[in-house]
Formats: structure tokens, sequence, C-alpha cells
């Protein structure tokens, strides 16, 4: 015992306690900001900035998607008729320039949807029930889609065909905009798209917004953002 009192002496306890709990101070501060982010993504970005209307050329029946859409990015929804097939829709902008520059243009597009592996179309905007996101492990944003059961047994089908190197490929309007490597795992009735694109990481957040928005709300007929 005596020869073990020097050496419990010198320990440094302290030192110890902190490299324990450092680990679980980072986990702790990931699901902080995980679950920051997925509550932002379920409630829409909140408006931080003024008020403003967006004069829009469209025909009755995309009134309501405008409106969803609206409400799915946190904006105030309040759409007017002006004349017939015009509208005024007033709302307000989120408080950041690259959002608010991108926004009308986002609001408007038609948001046609395919899922396709091999040029072969698995299925469409039907097959979606939730458009969404999920963070990885890295903090990097996946466009997550849940399916309905047509739609996963059609993903089922191709993934138990899938070599290394295959894509499930995320069409949007008819741009490939995402992919999801076809021996990716993820849960049965769900796919996970990364953007094709290189982009920053507050673009590919603000895209993946926009994309989860059109493709929850596809338009039934063209709609512009008129000249004012």
């Amino acid at each position: 015992m005596a020869d073990i009192d020097p050496l419990m002496k010198q320990a440094r306890p302290g030192w110890a306690l902190i490299l324990l709990a450092a680990p679980i101070a980072l986990f702790v501060l990931v699901v902080v900001l995980y679950s920051g982010m997925w509550s932002l993504g379920l409630r829409g970005r909140e408006a931080g900035g003024g008020p403003v209307d967006l004069p829009i050329a469209t025909c009755p029946e995309a009134v309501p998607v405008l409106r969803a859409r609206l409400e799915d990015a946190g904006l105030p929804a309040v759409i007017e008729e002006v004349g017939a097939g015009h509208y005024v829709v007033h709302t307000a902008r989120t408080g950041r320039p690259d959002v608010d520059a991108a926004f009308p243009e986002a609001l408007t597009q038609p948001g046609r949807f395919a899922l396709t592996a091999h040029g072969r179309e698995l299925f469409t905007n039907d097959g979606v029930t939730e458009a969404t996101f999920r963070l990885d492990g890295m903090m990097d944003m996946w466009l997550l889609l849940r399916l309905n059961e047509a739609a996963t047994e059609a993903v089922v089908d191709v993934v138990k065909r899938a070599e290394r190197g295959d894509r499930l490929v995320f069409v949007l309007d008819g741009e490939e905009v995402a992919m999801q490597p076809a021996l990716r795992s993820v849960q049965r009735g769900e796919v996970e798209g990364i953007p094709l694109a290189d982009m920053d990481q507050k673009t590919r957040m603000r895209r993946i917004a926009e994309w989860s928005m059109q493709i929850d709300h596809p338009l039934p007929c063209e709609a512009r953002v008129e000249p004012r």
C-alpha cells in the first residue's frame, strides 16, 4: 500500500473525468443541433422580414396548393383574387436574402417528381406520403421521402437486383436533382437523396427545403410571378 500511495497522489482524476465526459458532451451537442434543425424542418421557416406581395397568374385550382406551400414554409398565406386568373399573394420575407430572392420562383415551380432507376420511372408524386429531410452522422442534409406501399415495393424490387454503383435518381420538373446509392441502407418505406450538384451547406438546406415543399404539393397548372 505504501508503494501505491505516491502513485495515487500523482494521479489526475480531474483530467480523467474530462476525457470521459467529452464524448458524452459532444453527443448531447449533436442531439441538440439535430433536434433544432429537425424542429425547424417540421415547422417551416418562420418569417423574419417584412411583408411582401407577389402578383401571380395561375388557375383557381392552384390557389390551395400555393397556400399549402406557404404554410409548409411557415409563412403567411393570404391569397387575394384580383381578376380572372390573377392573384396577389400576401406573405412575408424570411429575413434571409438568399431565401427571399429564390422563393418566388420556388413557390411557382410545378413540382412534378419521379424516382427513376436505370432510366425507368418507379413512381411519381402519388407514391410520396411525405417529403422532408434527414441529417446524417456528419450533419449533412439529405432529401427524405416517405413512401406508400406501392412505391415501397417498386423500390424494394430494384434494390434486390441492384449492383454496386447503381443509383436511384430523384427527378424534379425534368431535372435530375439528387440521388441515393441503390445499396445504401435505409428504412423500408423511405428513400434519401443527396443533391447531385456541388453546393455549400446553406444552399443545400435551402434547395432541399424547396424540393420537399414542391414534391409535397405539386401544382395542377402553370403558375408564374407577374411583373409588378
